[in-house]
């Protein structure tokens, strides 16, 4: 199912990637690692990089003593991020981007996320909610993915009062907190019954903690994906 936006003219590349994972070389450039190499390519723009990542200037500065760049620009606000991976040893370098950003930083030794400065999440929006979404903490890539699945998913159920759902996959936040609140967890099994179709009758939840993110099993500075519409499989 293509989101809005992404049929473009033979020839473009649409720019909808809002996480972008740098490698830096030996002499502090940012860029790509080479299709199935090590060898990183420093690069000026990455082409389908969404503009709130482009804006950052990611690529035109030095990152001395850093292995790894990720920048991050959220989808429901202006939050923007980038999480720094010191080499072994290194020493976090003074960031000054082109826009306003929150600095975090890979622990050497336990691989953990810390917060230097600023927010330690970035608001997401999606269904009508606000998400903040941790450091480290999973959110897709495509501005419109979570939309167009929770859209795909309630156009495929059209679930009513009373109906029996079974769910094989409780993991895509969106959907788990549309629903959760709307059904009733019979045994330990994953059958749920309908008591509120489509969130009917309650107010959509305000901005909080909410669910805890769950972290991505590895940080991978391989070559930006090439560009792919939102699928709602």
């Amino acid at each position: 199912m293509p989101a809005d936006g992404d049929k473009l003219p033979p020839g473009e590349v649409p720019a909808w990637r809002t996480r972008v994972q740098y490698a830096v070389d030996a002499d502090g450039r940012a860029g790509l690692r080479k299709h199935r190499s090590h060898e990183v390519q420093p690069i000026d723009h990455c082409l389908i990089a969404a503009p709130g990542v482009s804006e950052l200037g990611v690529e035109k500065r030095e990152w001395p003593q850093m292995a790894a760049v990720e920048a991050i620009t959220a989808t429901g606000s202006n939050d923007r991020q980038v999480i720094l991976t010191p080499r072994p040893g290194g020493r976090l370098p003074l960031v000054e981007l082109d826009k306003p950003v929150s600095v975090l930083r890979v622990d050497e030794k336990d691989g953990g996320v810390h917060r230097v400065h600023g927010r330690a999440f970035v608001r997401e929006r999606a269904d009508d909610r606000t998400y903040r979404v941790g450091s480290g903490g999973f959110w897709q890539v495509h501005p419109q993915a979570a939309n167009t699945l929770v859209r795909a998913v309630m156009q495929g159920l059209l679930p009513r009062k009373n109906d029996t759902a079974l769910d094989l996959y409780w993991r895509r936040r969106p959907l788990r907190r549309r629903h959760r609140p709307a059904h009733r967890r019979e045994g330990r099994g994953a059958r749920h019954r309908v008591r509120q179709a489509r969130g009917r009758g309650r107010p959509p939840q305000p901005e909080g903690p909410g669910p805890r993110p769950h972290r991505t099993p590895a940080r991978s500075t391989r070559s930006c994906p090439a560009p792919a519409s939102p699928s709602a499989t």
